[in-house]
């Protein structure tokens, strides 16, 4: 089961990524400018889900949260220095990682609800290394063992489905300028709600 999640969580990741790196690259071209490309970015990544409640996440290469929509309120603040009730600097260990090895799994507690203790959590980041972020996604544990093996099997092939949908839209936005950025990201948010069958106007340009 959790081989199943680390499958669905490197590749939801991925296509946050690459959504990220169409951005980047329309702004290397000097099609739009990288504040607005960077704006974009992460206006679209921020509407990403999948399997009910999963989230992306986005953090710089100082700590801060750029992404968190399960703690908005921690956006624009820093997390270097969290340290989970086993010791361990997740935030600055995921940076590390990221910068040495380009991606990884972290191990880690976090809290899920607010105003309960922080639950066990498994992570899977990649560093997009152009603008100095780290972009990633994970489960907790204790939904994990919640679940039985055929819901497990239909959400990790929900997710699944959603990240594939999401790396194709993201090629889409790297290759061409005639989609609008607010309907890019509109269109990230309608296949990100498993509305699969919204149009991307402009793919075949």
């Amino acid at each position: 089961r959790i081989a199943l999640r680390r499958t669905e969580l490197t590749a939801v990741t991925t296509a946050a990524y690459n959504v990220i790196d169409g951005f980047a690259k329309q702004a290397a071209s000097g099609q739009i400018s990288e504040d607005i490309a960077k704006k974009a970015a992460l206006s679209a990544v921020n509407s990403m889900r999948y399997a009910g409640t999963g989230y992306v996440f986005v953090i710089d290469e100082n700590g801060i949260s750029l992404v968190n929509p399960n703690a908005p309120e921690t956006v624009g603040t820093s997390s270097i220095n969290n340290v989970d009730a086993n010791g361990k600097h997740f935030t600055a260990d995921m940076i590390a990682g990221g910068k040495a090895n380009g991606d990884g799994f972290e191990s880690y507690q976090y809290i899920k609800t607010k105003g309960q203790p922080p639950v066990d959590k498994v992570s899977y980041y990649r560093y997009y290394q152009p603008w100095g972020w780290l972009v990633g996604t994970g489960v907790y544990l204790d939904d994990m063992a919640a679940e039985n093996a055929a819901s497990t099997w239909h959400q990790v092939g929900q997710g699944l489905v959603i990240a594939a949908l999401l790396i194709v839209a993201a090629i889409v936005l790297g290759r061409t300028i005639a989609l609008p950025i607010k309907r890019m990201t509109q269109v990230m948010r309608e296949i990100a709600a498993g509305r699969f069958s919204v149009e991307v106007t402009g793919a075949n340009r």
